[in-house]
């Protein structure tokens, strides 16, 4: 079972998309996948129209020896869903005082470990526990980000807990690369902070990747429409670019270890 985590520090870069359209490119592949909603805004959730009050991935890391993962799936279209929970802050805050702490989410995912082949973690917009919950348990990260300064800045924190999380508790982590979303390559802001990623993914010991998702209107009506991207609109330009990017980069980095 290999899993994905997606992530960046700021919110709004298309890392719930993202995280979808992982999920959804290796299922119509034929892979087993379980996409885990970590934000506490449940954004993939509402996306996906999965009911976050009917068993949700807040009650499996509130308590160890309670509620467990296989409890929780709900199974939708696209693949196996573990739903978010609006209450994540709070039960972060709980874990706080608990020995493994950071563990907890690695901990459940081996109860499915023969079950799926791949597990895609939408990560929190933070770095803190959730997140190093998501990093412990990863083999990969895909960093997110538009081309503007605030996004770098969410990557250069999100570095910061890459490099505590494999010291501490997770020394298999790759970081995958560096997606840049929501591209405009008319704008000179674009290009100058792209040049800027791929000197903050060399510190990384990664890269960005090649693809570009350009913005696109469909994406946001695709989630006003509960749909996936490629059932509502499997032409339009981000699902060609988010397409293009896991069957020409993305595949090969798993592939390849």
């Amino acid at each position: 079972m290999v899993t994905i985590a997606v992530g960046n520090r700021k919110g709004g870069v298309g890392k719930t998309t993202t995280a979808e359209a992982i999920a959804s490119y290796l299922s119509r592949n034929g892979a087993r996948v379980l996409l885990i909603d970590l934000d506490a805004q449940c954004n993939l959730s509402s996306y996906l129209d999965v009911d976050v009050n009917d068993g949700n991935i807040g009650d499996v890391l509130k308590e160890k020896g309670g509620i467990g993962l296989k409890d929780i799936i709900v199974k939708t279209d696209l693949c196996d869903v573990a739903p978010g929970s609006l209450e994540l802050s709070s039960i972060a805050d709980g874990l706080l005082q608990k020995t493994g702490r950071e563990k907890r989410l690695a901990e459940e995912l081996r109860a499915v470990c023969d079950v799926y082949e791949y597990v895609v973690v939408d990560m929190p917009p933070d770095v803190g526990l959730l997140s190093m919950n998501a990093l412990t348990a990863a083999d990969y990260l895909v960093a997110v980000s538009n081309a503007d300064a605030f996004s770098l800045d969410g990557i250069v924190q999100l570095h910061s807990a890459v490099e505590d999380a494999v010291e501490y508790t997770n020394p298999k982590l790759k970081v995958a690369g560096i997606l840049i979303t929501m591209f405009d390559k008319r704008t000179v802001i674009s290009s100058v902070m792209a040049e800027q990623l791929k000197d903050l993914a060399g510190q990384m010991g990664s890269t960005v990747f090649d693809a570009r998702i350009r913005r696109c209107v469909a994406v946001r009506e695709a989630q006003t429409q509960r749909q996936d991207l490629y059932a509502y609109a499997p032409k339009c330009t981000a699902a060609v670019d988010y397409e293009d990017w896991m069957q020409n980069e993305l595949v090969e980095v798993l592939k390849n270890g």
